[in-house]
């Protein structure tokens, strides 16, 4: 009996050992790297560092209707505005793209045709090229004292648009008023701009 028992526990032992060193295996290996599906390889249609790629010099802009108030305007321009509205380009993907942010004040009152807009500029290697041809055109001067660096775009007269460009940190912004029987004077368009450019 006794030879009968070491016969059939040597293969008990056997595929025990065996099962052991099958779980070792398993255990030994560490995870795979995060975002890797096992097996190192990556996500479909992806490659290694993919994601941190496609977001490069996309960092999320702010919405420009936060950087003035319908009070500052009013204070500014003598009307009383609406909020500002982000146009739904902006709001789809402007602030966190490739693509300028956008914001618009109307009037409350449907008789007064003035209009202000603030655009945050999309970031990019063609965004100080831009701000800087600005100056070419038209009639422009310096708006010193706004941001980090600022001109004006003076309209012909009421009816067409005044402006103006200003840089602050990383953003390129417009600031644009126009009316059809108004135009905004150079103090006006200076100090919202200071104020826009105050809270970025």
């Amino acid at each position: 009996m006794r030879t009968a028992s070491t016969a059939t526990g040597r293969p008990i032992r056997l595929l025990a050992a065996v099962a052991i060193i099958a779980v070792s295996a398993c255990t030994v290996a560490g995870p795979p790297e995060a975002g890797t599906p096992a097996g190192g390889a990556t996500a479909a249609g992806q490659t290694p560092g993919s994601d941190q790629a496609s977001d490069a010099g996309s960092a999320t802009k702010p919405d420009p209707c936060t950087l003035l108030t319908p009070d500052e305007l009013k204070t500014q321009l003598d009307v009383d505005f609406q909020p500002g509205v982000l146009d739904p380009i902006s709001a789809d993907g402007g602030l966190g793209g490739f693509l300028q942010a956008y914001c618009t004040w109307n009037p409350q009152q449907s008789d007064v045709f003035r209009s202000v807009s603030l655009v945050i500029h999309a970031t990019g290697t063609d965004a100080p090229a831009n701000f800087e041809a600005g100056r070419t055109v038209g009639k422009t001067k310096p708006a010193p004292g706004v941001g980090d660096d600022a001109y004006l775009i003076l309209g012909s007269g009421p009816g067409t648009n005044f402006a103006v460009s200003f840089k602050k940190g990383p953003w390129y912004l417009d600031l644009t008023m126009s009316g059809a029987d108004w135009q905004p004077n150079e103090t006006q368009l200076t100090e919202l701009a200071k104020l826009a450019a105050a809270r970025l």
